[in-house]
C-alpha cells in the first residue's frame, strides 16, 4: 500500500508538470456533491481537476496559474455528436415553418401547429417572395400540417418555384415551377437507379430517401450556391455558439471541394468558437475509387485536408 502510494504521488506530479490551474469568478457545475467552484486543472484536452483555486494551488503547486478568466463564469461545454452543417445551414436559410417557434441569431420564425396555421404561414411567405429566383421552407410535417403535394402548391403558385423541405431533411415537395427549374421529369427520373425511381412521385412533385438523394444534383446548384451556403454557414455558427456548443461532429462529412472550402472558411477558422470534427462519408469516394482502392485517396484526403479546429477522424 505504502509503494502504490508512492508511486501515485510520483505520477500526479509527472502529469500536473505541464498542466494548467485556470481561475474564475465561478465554475458552473452539475454535481450535488461540489456546489461550487472557482478553478479548472487542465492538462492538454483533459480536465484534471476541479475545484476551490486555493485547494487546487496547494494540492498540485506544480501547475501553472492562469488567471485570464478571472472576471468570467466558466460553464461546461456541450458536444453536438450528430449534425450535418450542409443540411442545418441550408435548413436555417429558408423560411422556417415548423411545430415549434424557431429563434435564430437574426430572426424568428412562429410555429404552426395545424394545417391552418402552417398554409397561412405559406401563403405569406410565398408572397413576400414572389420576386425570387426560388423559394424554400423547411419544418413541414403532415402528421401535423396535413396533406400536401404539387397540386396545392401549384394552387399557392404557378411562377414561383416552391420547394418544401419535410421536416427530417429526408423528403421535398416541389410545384412544377419547381421541377421545370431543376430539370426533373420523367425522362431525368427514369435515368436514375430503380431503387431510387421507387422513391419517388413525380406526379405528385414528391421525393423521399433515395429519390431525394438521386436529385440532389439537381438541387445543390440552386440550395448551396456560394451567395446562400456561406451567409447559410455563419447563421447556423452563431445559432451553434449561442445554444453553448463547443465541439460539432459531422457524422458523414461529404468530400465535395467546394463545399469543404466553405466550411473550413467559415467553421474552420482560427479563433471558431467551437470545434468540428469530420466522420468521412465513404460513399463518394468509394463510387470513384471502388471498395478495395479506396483507403489511399481516403488517408490522403485526411492529411491534406483541415485546420487547427476542423479535422476529418483518421481512418
Amino acid at each position: 500500500m505504502k509503494i502504490m502510494t508512492v508511486l501515485l504521488s510520483i505520477l500526479l506530479s509527472v502529469s500536473t508538470r505541464a498542466a494548467t490551474l485556470y481561475t474564475a469568478k465561478e465554475v458552473v457545475l452539475l454535481d450535488p456533491e461540489l456546489p461550487s467552484a472557482n478553478a479548472v486543472l487542465v492538462e492538454g484536452e483533459r480536465i484534471l481537476a476541479v475545484g476551490m483555486s486555493e485547494d487546487l494551488a496547494k494540492k498540485y503547486p506544480a501547475a501553472n496559474i492562469d488567471r485570464q478568466f478571472a472576471k468570467a463564469v466558466i460553464v461546461p461545454g456541450l458536444i453536438n455528436q450528430h449534425d450535418h452543417p450542409l443540411l442545418a445551414a441550408l435548413m436555417m436559410a429558408t423560411d422556417v415553418i415548423a411545430i415549434e417557434e424557431w429563434s435564430l441569431p437574426d430572426k424568428t420564425f412562429p410555429a404552426a401547429h395545424d394545417p391552418e396555421q402552417y398554409h397561412q404561414l405559406l401563403k405569406q411567405y410565398i408572397a413576400k417572395n414572389e420576386n425570387a429566383p426560388f423559394f424554400m421552407s423547411w419544418g413541414y410535417h403532415r402528421l401535423w400540417h396535413g396533406e400536401l403535394n404539387r397540386g396545392m402548391l401549384d394552387e399557392l403558385s404557378t411562377t414561383l418555384p416552391v420547394i418544401i423541405w419535410q421536416r427530417s431533411g429526408h423528403e421535398f415537395i416541389m410545384n412544377t415551377a419547381a421541377l421545370q427549374l431543376l430539370n426533373l421529369n420523367e425522362a431525368t427520373i427514369a435515368a436514375i437507379p430503380p431503387a431510387a425511381r421507387a422513391q419517388t412521385d413525380l406526379a405528385n412533385g414528391h421525393f423521399w430517401e433515395m429519390g431525394t438523394l438521386a436529385i440532389l444534383p439537381n438541387m445543390l446548384p440552386y440550395m448551396a450556391s456560394p451567395q446562400r451556403y456561406e451567409p447559410a454557414l455563419n447563421v447556423i455558427k452563431d445559432y451553434w455558439h449561442r445554444a453553448g456548443t463547443t465541439r460539432v461532429v459531422e457524422p458523414g462529412g461529404l468530400t465535395f471541394p467546394w463545399l469543404m472550402d466553405t466550411q473550413l472558411k467559415v467553421l474552420g477558422q482560427s479563433g471558431s468558437p467551437f470545434r468540428m470534427d469530420y466522420i468521412l462519408d465513404a460513399k463518394i469516394i468509394a463510387k470513384e475509387h471502388g471498395i478495395q482502392g479506396m483507403v489511399a485517396p481516403a488517408d490522403a484526403l485526411v492529411k491534406s485536408w483541415g485546420s487547427d479546429n476542423s479535422r476529418y477522424y483518421p481512418k
